[in-house]
């Protein structure tokens, strides 16, 4: 490509405000990185990007160009189908070039700024812009039905099957107006003799519009000349439709999904007000040359829930817009539905549960008593075949977007911003040190500073940007400044409804990428460089990885180890609790000499006194006298204190004695007062008592603070020795976006089932006796990339164990919060507020304030072909792991609460049990009936489900849809020779295609025919639904 250099110079030398980015980088050769140090090969330099050029300017100086336009240029560079990655050094990130062997490596001056240039590279490219006018052209199309960039004669042709998840219906199932079922009949070919593979595409027009406007299509029914459609057609008020509306009924036999090609076999055009009759319609297909090509039928019904009986709630997030044209518009006139076919009287379920909050899409997917957690949900609706003749299901499926997804990672970086804070003021408190301490206490301090800009400016950008309910699609998972955020999280729902047994049925699942961090190259996933920086081992045993600051595993060096500092029963917790009672007993002492009730003062002074003893006892130990010593060492100030006053004991000892001299003397002045009767003396005791308690409290704070400092000290000397180790900040930093990733899809899971089950009696006291189980399901295989995502993901998962639920009482649902976060770093609890209604249904024991402890498990099984090459040559050995341990974390559950559970739910989990554990260890390839058995086994346990691959989107969609399609055959009866009909209708029509549109601008998963050859058989999407996609 030929550049004028004259015309790059005039553009380099512009004002800043032209430019996407500036600033000073320090830019060297990768290559030349390797064989010279880093300060001999990285020079600083200007740099400049707009649009796909950056501009390396010789010097370090922000240029300015003179009148003729010279400005001084070192290289410039385009930057497309480059790849830019982000390194685990300090604050770098490297550009590699295509077919070239050359890479440039920029190191930045902190983590914020690392994250906004790698952000803007990764967005400088011509296919990214590509991607955003895609999904953009995407979005009006949805919205306005016609396709800007093409005629209206193109738009009148159906779309290419690429496309076709666009065009469907994506509204509240109470938004609808009118639903249709459709089948065809005696369908033929002209001039072919073979049977055709036919859906039915639909088009309306509504006068005085004189073109047709696409609508929805069905699936696709292969080898079938009278197919009988699954796919509810579906319009919303946002059609605007009336009884002059015309609706065209275009039927299509495609030829080869793959390509899409497709002949046309006819149409039927009927009116909106010919569409309601009490008996199905039939209308004869015709050809454009008018020959009848069979026949089509259409079975239709309004919608009972557009009627004024919806509550204001219910109506107050239609668009307005929307809701004029609705109005404006003849209103639809039909009879009743015929109470012969089950699958039209689904709506009086509808109408039974309209007071339940989980009962329509808005109420359980749009809002939950006024906070609005759930939005853009999309909605299919089908009808099933059962086993039994002329009973069939009613279907609906939802997907919507979770506000959680940002929320609780707003709310956890706040958490971590004020314990890092703490963490530096806690230094600060030491004092001056010196010695080793000082360098150990001068590395923490620019550790800690380097996590506080980091999480403070991850924390503004956030919250500067992102309000409500968001999804962070797959095409941004690398984008830095988002890494705490979850990716491509979605509450799917499978709603089943049958009249004739009052059934109405929800199952929901949890959907999102891997809990990992995308974009930077790392040599070992979060598990072992945990470990090599000297953590304890993640999967071994039942309990979790500690975080480091955790007094239980502090071990120090073999010298301070005689001292105790770092020992492993430290009782430090034992320590803190007595010094929190005895704090307590001096208020209440304080409380009774002031108001002078002396009848109390007797019992009172017993207990303060058995405390102060308890005291003693415990600060006495060798353990935490060693640790007191080695502060006063670090300080200097107890070899100081013995020079100055010639004395011999420890400040620590000389605290004890004179606690102990000061309870002694407040006991028997008490004795005295007690025994005398002279009023005179009393008050003197008593002035006594009171000027005695002054000075032991004086004594107990600095007690406490030297504890304290004391304590402070001992972390500070595991901390460094993590550092030393490898745990820098980087590692931290990872470790605490992963925990972020699931923790907010934990949260969205449990308020989701909240306000499912919190009706349900049986489920509530269970999980306040035991806690809840997550059980999240992974599709990650152990090779390459994913198993590097898998230790990340086994990371995150293990830290959930440290997290609490309380669920507290909110007056005023519209204005607070759904949850906020209380604790710390290794100790979350999530506070879930609920309303007056919600609450008064709960068991006492939540209502009290009781914790719902988190009882996380995970179950792992790689199915594409990575995994394959794993079985072969590489190692399945951390997927065996996981799966084993998550194994007798169920069994371990289930022996707790089976006899809270139903009898026949116990019965059948003690049952699955022993087959799951015997398919864990017979090692079998791609032995997806552990996820099968633990999907089941969890549900008998009314645990939380969720589901994730890579970037939740391509398998997950797999798994999700062949969950649900099992779900309908084991508990509704699918008709087994219409599973395999029924799970290819949910994945080339349902929502998961939609969600694989949101994230990559295009409605197809990304498989290609290698891959899906080395897939199991059941999780193999229908032919024409799948490409080579950039995800």
């Amino acid at each position: 490509m030929r550049f004028n250099s004259r015309e790059l110079a005039l553009l380099a030398g512009r004002k800043s405000e032209y430019f996407d980015k500036e600033g000073v980088l320090s830019v060297g050769d990768k290559n030349d990185l390797k064989k010279n140090k880093k300060d001999k090969v990285l020079s600083e330099r200007f740099c400049r990007l707009k649009g796909n050029l950056l501009f390396i300017f010789k010097g370090k100086e922000k240029p300015s160009s003179d009148a003729s336009g010279k400005v001084e240029l070192q290289q410039i560079y385009m930057l497309e189908q480059t790849t830019i990655t982000k390194d685990s050094d300090r604050f770098s990130f490297t550009i590699s070039f295509p077919g070239d062997d050359k890479s440039l490596i920029f190191t930045c001056s902190n983590h914020l700024e690392q994250c906004d240039w790698v952000s803007a590279l990764q967005n400088a490219s011509y296919e990214t812009l590509r991607l955003k006018l895609r999904s953009l052209r995407q979005d009006i199309i949805k919205k306005t039905g016609n396709d800007p960039l093409l005629t209206t004669t193109t738009q009148n042709h159906i779309s290419d099957m690429n496309n076709r998840s666009s065009e469907r219906q994506s509204a509240f199932d109470e938004d609808s107006v009118l639903e249709m079922c459709l089948s065809c009949a005696d369908l033929t070919i002209p001039l072919e003799n073979r049977v055709p593979n036919g859906f039915v595409a639909v088009s309306y027009m509504s006068p005085p519009q004189s073109y047709w406007t696409k609508h929805a299509q069905t699936e696709i029914i292969e080898n079938c000349g009278n197919p009988h459609f699954m796919t509810y057609i579906v319009f919303n008020k946002e059609c605007n439709i009336h009884e002059s509306t015309q609706i065209k009924l275009s039927v299509y036999d495609i030829k080869d999904r793959n390509n899409g090609a497709t002949l046309h076999l006819g149409n039927a055009v009927l009116t909106v007000q010919h569409v309601f009759q009490p008996e199905p319609v039939t209308l004869p297909l015709m050809t454009h040359d008018g020959e009848s090509t069979g026949s089509i039928t259409v079975l239709s019904w309004q919608s009972i829930t557009c009627d004024s009986s919806s509550s204001d709630n219910d109506t107050e997030d239609v668009d307005e817009g929307m809701a004029q044209g609705a109005v404006s518009n003849p209103p639809l006139l039909s009879p009743s539905p015929s109470n012969s076919d089950p699958t039209l009287r689904y709506q009086e379920l509808l109408l039974q549960g309209h007071n339940s909050p989980w009962m329509n899409a808005r109420n359980s997917l749009g809002r939950t008593r006024g906070n609005n957690i759930y939005g853009k949900v999309v909605t299919r609706k089908y009808r099933f075949p059962t086993s039994e003749p002329g009973r069939t299901l009613s279907v609906i499926e939802y997907m919507a977007e979770s506000a959680m997804t940002i929320l609780v990672p707003k709310l956890y970086l706040r958490l971590l911003r004020d314990e890092e804070r703490e963490s530096l003021a806690g230094l600060e408190r030491l004092g001056t040190l010196r010695g080793r301490w000082l360098t150990m206490t001068n590395e923490l301090v620019r550790h800690h500073q380097g996590l506080l800009e980091g999480y403070t400016g991850l924390h503004e950008y956030i919250t500067s940007h992102y309000h409500g309910v968001c999804f962070k699609p797959s095409v941004l998972k690398t984008d830095g400044k988002l890494a705490f955020v979850p990716v491509n999280v979605h509450v799917a729902r499978l709603r089943v409804l049958e009249s004739q047994q009052s059934l109405d049925r929800s199952y929901d699942i949890i959907t999102c990428g891997a809990f990992t961090v995308y974009g930077g190259k790392t040599k070992h996933g979060l598990k072992r460089a945990l470990e090599i920086a000297g953590f304890p081992p993640v999967d071994k045993g039942a309990a979790p990885v500690p975080e480091f600051t955790s007094p239980s595993w502090l071990i120090g060096t073999t010298a301070d180890r005689r001292r105790g500092l770092g020992a492993k029963d430290v009782p430090w917790t034992e320590a803190m609790r007595v010094c929190r009672d005895v704090d307590e007993c001096c208020i209440q002492l304080n409380q009774i000499l002031s108001d002078k009730k002396l009848g109390r003062l007797n019992n009172q002074t017993k207990m303060f006194t058995n405390k102060v003893n308890e005291l003693l006892s415990v600060v006495s130990s060798s353990v935490i006298e060693g640790v007191v010593i080695c502060y006063e060492e670090a300080r200097d100030i107890g070899q100081t204190k013995r020079e100055e006053e010639g004395a011999t004991a420890s400040v620590l000892t000389e605290l004890c004695n004179s606690i102990n001299k000061n309870a002694t003397t407040m006991l028997s002045d008490l004795i005295a007062l007690a025994d005398t009767a002279d009023p005179v003396k009393g008050q003197s005791y008593l002035l006594k008592l009171t000027e005695c308690l002054d000075d032991f409290e004086k004594n107990f704070r600095a007690l406490q603070k030297l504890l304290k400092n004391a304590y402070t000290l001992m972390s500070l000397q595991r901390k460094h020795e993590f550092l030393c180790g490898g745990a820098t900040e980087n590692l931290q930093q990872r470790r605490d976006s992963v925990f972020s990733q699931a923790l907010s899809v934990c949260v969205c899971g449990f308020l989701t089932m909240l306000h499912s089950c919190y009706e349900d009696a049986q489920v509530m006291l269970q999980i306040s006796s035991a806690g809840i189980v997550v059980h999240f399901e992974s599709l990650l295989s152990t090779f390459g990339e994913d198993s590097v995502k898998l230790e990340d993901m086994h990371v995150a998962v293990n830290d959930l164990v440290n997290v609490k639920f309380i669920i507290a009482l909110t007056t005023d649902p519209a204005n607070v919060k759904p949850v906020s976060l209380q604790g710390q770093r290794g100790n979350v609890t999530v506070v879930v507020h609920v309303d007056r209604d919600v609450f008064d249904k709960l068991p006492n024991s939540l209502k009290s304030g009781k914790h719902i402890g988190v009882r996380p498990v995970l179950f792992t099984v790689g199915i594409n072909e990575q995994q394959t090459i794993a079985e072969k040559i590489g190692d399945t050995s951390l997927q065996d792991q996981i799966n084993y341990n998550s194994f007798i974390h169920l069994t371990v559950y289930f022996n707790e609460v089976k006899d809270m559970l139903k009898c026949d739910s116990a019965a059948s989990v003690e049952t699955l049990l022993p087959i799951l554990y015997s398919e864990i260890i017979s090692r079998k390839n791609k032995n997806v009936k552990i996820l099968h058995l633990a999907q089941e086994i969890c549900r008998e346990m009314n645990s939380l489900r969720l589901t994730s691959c890579k970037s939740g989107k391509d398998r997950t969609s797999m798994a999700v849809t062949l969950e649900f399609c099992q779900l309908l055959t084991a508990k509704h009866d699918l008709s087994e020779h219409e599973f395999r009909h029924a799970l290819d209708c949910l994945r080339s029509n349902g929502t998961r295609l939609e969600n694989t549109l949101k994230n990559t601008g295009c409605a197809s998963y990304a498989f290609n025919n290698l891959q899906l050859q080395l897939f199991p058989k059941d999780y193999r999407p229908p032919e024409g639904t799948y490409g080579n996609i950039t995800t």
